[in-house]
């Protein structure tokens, strides 16, 4: 495998030839092998974001820019030089491609990575140096039991969502990352009691992705989620507007209110939101103005 011995002087190019004959002659598995070595050769920093991507399902399609602002919300990202975050995420990111961690799906005009997936290999073998992390499906007739230190949760929801998401699983004080995804087609939406519960109950969230879910409120509750860094509020179409305890985020990096189409503004004093990096508004209808405190946002 090219990507894992580039780099390298002669003697770890025939070591690297040695174990692969080793390897053929055992009838061992070469991909899995390879992959391991690749694996063992990564920096700490690189271990902690190719972690972070088991908390996905397989085939799962990742978008780059929101893969490395989720790495940076969590604090894998460190500063260089320099770069910025986002420029330092990049290099971790091609550095992954690069040894085959993750395959590009789709690119832009000039070859830049948009999209990509990983192989459920190469998700296997993250989910072997990650702990705390979990992908759950939940149904109207299975809640399954997850071990309370859990700090990152997908869940996909099948099923009455708003009987589900008062499970204990949403109320574990170590959660870090909250990821909740609904079954193509499903008409769901999230009442006002689960909503507060979810918000209110998990304070140390650092990521929190709602994105298409129906929510027509957001809860004032919003606003002691001291820690987080990463909001995802797109394709709600209901939302018509963001409480004022919504500027209380002084550590939010991330803020997507893609296909918000009935958003009509943003908080007045979003300018407090010192700390975004990025923010998404595509899509919007009924957005009349954009609030003062913009020149702020330094970041």
């Amino acid at each position: 495998d090219a990507s894992f011995i580039h780099g390298k002087d002669m003697d770890e190019w025939s070591n690297f030839k040695e174990g692969l004959r080793l390897i053929k002659h055992q009838n061992e598995d070469v991909m899995e092998h390879i992959l391991h070595l690749s694996l063992s050769d990564l920096p700490t920093h690189l271990r902690a974001c190719f972690g972070y991507c088991s908390l996905f399902p397989d085939d799962f399609t990742f978008n780059k820019h929101d893969l490395i602002s989720l790495w940076i919300a969590q604090g894998f990202v460190y500063p260089q030089d320099d770069l910025s975050l986002e420029e330092v995420g990049e290099m971790y990111f091609k550095e992954l491609s690069r040894r085959c961690f993750v395959e590009k799906e789709s690119t832009d005009y000039l070859g830049n990575i948009i999209t990509c997936k990983m192989h459920h290999i190469v998700r296997n073998l993250a989910l072997k140096i990650t702990g705390g992390v979990a992908n759950i499906h939940v149904t109207d007739y299975w809640i399954p039991v997850a071990d309370p230190t859990l700090k990152h949760i997908f869940v996909n929801w099948r099923g009455d969502l708003s009987l589900k998401l008062s499970s204990p699983v949403l109320r574990f004080q170590s959660l870090r990352t909250v990821i909740l995804v609904k079954e193509p087609y499903c008409d769901l939406k999230v009442d006002t009691l689960v909503r507060n519960l979810l918000i209110s109950s998990c304070n140390r969230l650092r990521v929190l992705d709602l994105h298409d879910l129906g929510l027509e409120v957001l809860p004032d509750s919003i606003g002691e989620q001291i820690h987080l860094r990463y909001l995802d509020l797109s394709k709600n179409d209901g939302l018509v507007t963001l409480p004022k305890s919504f500027t209380r985020l002084h550590n939010l990096q991330t803020l997507k209110l893609n296909s918000c189409r009935n958003l009509t503004m943003l908080a007045s004093d979003f300018g407090l939101l010192v700390n975004l990096r990025r923010v998404e508004v595509g899509d919007w209808d009924r957005l009349t103005c954009m609030p003062l405190g913009l020149e702020k946002l330094t970041q």
